[in-house]
C-alpha cells in the first residue's frame, strides 16, 4: 500500500507499479485488476455491466452525501486500444482515480463524489461508447444504472456533474478540453443552455485546478473522449488531460493559429501537428516507461480538489 505523507492526507507521489504492471499486461483484465487496487485502498466497488460494457463504479455511504448539493462523478476508461499496454491511455488515470477512491473513504464529512471506470471508451461510434448507456441511464432512460447506484443518477431533474480524466499520466500543465463548445460554437450553437451547462462544469473544474496548482488551466481543443457518449446521452461533462509543458506551449500556439484560419482537423480528432504524447497513444509507444511520477502527484492534488468541490444544486422556479 502506498505510504501517506506527513501532514498531509495525499499519497506519496510514487506510481503503483505492482498494479500498473498489471493493468498493462497483454490479455490483463483491466477491470479484475482495478478492483483488487481498489480494495487495496480500503473501497470495495460495484460491477455495472451495461450495454456490452463493463463499467466499475465506487459510492459512498449516503452520509457522504448532501440534499445541497448536485453529485460530482469522476470518470476514467479503463479499456485500451488493441496492441497497446495502455498505461496513458488510461491506465495511469485510472490508478488516479482509485487512489483519489480510498483517500475519500477515510473523509468523515460529506464530500458528494462518485467514480466510474467506464468501459468502451476506445469503441468506433460515439454512440458504441460505454458512456453513452450510462449517460442514457443517468437521464432515464434505461433504469438499470440507476437502479444499481441510487445516488449516482442525482434528482431527476438534476444530474450528476461529469468530469472525465484521460491520459494524465505525463506532464504537469492541466488542460481542459474546449472541443464540446468549439464544435457547438461552429454550428451557432455557443449561447444555448448545453453550452452553457458545459461552460458551468468547465469553470467549476477551473476552479479546481487552480486551487490544487496555482495556475489556470490551459482550455484546447482536445480529441475526444468519453464526454461525447455523455453529451449524445444528454448528460454534460468535461475532461481534464495533462501534458508536458514544451508541448503544451507548441500545441497552444498551433491551436491559436487554426482557429484564426481555419481548424487544423475537425473537432475532436487528432490534429495533424500533434502534441509527441499523443502520437505515443494507441500503439506499442504507451508503456508504462513513459509515465512520470510528477504527474502522478499533480494529480492526486487536482483530483482532492475535485473532491472537495461543493456543487449547488439548481433551484427550479414551478
Amino acid at each position: 500500500m502506498t505510504p501517506e505523507v506527513p501532514g498531509s492526507r495525499l499519497a506519496a507521489s510514487v506510481i503503483p507499479t505492482l498494479f500498473l504492471r498489471g493493468l498493462t499486461e497483454p490479455g490483463a483484465d483491466r477491470p479484475a485488476v482495478l478492483e483488487a487496487f481498489l480494495r487495496d485502498q480500503g473501497v470495495d466497488p460495484i460491477r455495472i455491466p451495461l450495454g456490452g460494457s463493463l463499467h466499475l463504479a465506487v459510492k459512498y455511504p449516503d452520509s457522504s452525501y448532501s440534499v445541497r448539493n448536485r453529485t460530482k462523478l469522476l470518470v476514467a476508461h479503463h479499456d485500451r486500444r488493441p496492441g497497446s499496454a495502455g498505461a496513458l491511455d488510461n491506465g495511469a488515470a485510472c490508478l488516479q482515480l482509485a487512489g483519489l477512491a480510498g483517500r475519500l473513504a477515510r473523509r468523515e464529512e460529506p464530500h458528494d463524489t462518485v467514480i466510474l471506470f467506464t468501459d468502451s471508451e476506445e469503441a468506433s461510434g460515439a454512440g458504441a461508447q460505454g458512456s453513452f448507456s450510462v449517460a442514457r441511464a443517468l437521464a432515464g432512460r434505461i433504469g438499470a444504472l440507476a437502479g444499481r447506484i441510487g445516488a449516482l443518477a442525482g434528482r431527476a431533474e438534476d444530474p450528476p456533474a461529469v468530469f472525465v480524466f484521460d491520459v494524465t499520466g505525463r506532464g504537469t500543465v492541466p488542460i481542459l478540453s474546449s472541443t464540446a463548445r468549439d464544435l457547438l460554437a461552429s454550428r451557432g450553437l455557443d449561447e444555448g443552455n448545453l453550452a452553457g451547462r458545459i461552460g458551468d462544469l468547465s469553470t467549476w473544474a477551473a476552479r479546481a485546478v487552480r486551487r490544487a496548482s496555482g495556475t489556470a488551466p490551459l482550455r484546447l481543443p482536445v480529441p475526444w473522449s468519453d464526454e461525447l457518449g455523455f453529451a449524445l446521452g444528454g448528460i454534460p461533462a468535461v475532461t481534464l488531460t495533462l501534458l508536458p509543458r514544451a508541448e503544451a506551449e507548441v500545441f497552444h500556439a498551433s491551436a491559436s493559429r487554426s482557429r484564426s484560419g481555419g481548424a487544423d482537423a475537425p473537432p475532436g480528432s487528432f490534429p495533424r501537428s500533434m502534441p509527441a504524447t499523443w502520437a505515443l497513444l494507441h500503439g506499442p509507444g504507451d508503456r508504462p516507461e513513459v509515465l512520470e511520477a510528477e504527474s502522478f502527484d499533480l494529480m492526486a492534488r487536482i483530483l482532492d480538489a475535485f473532491g472537495d468541490l461543493r456543487i449547488p444544486r439548481v433551484r427550479r422556479i414551478r
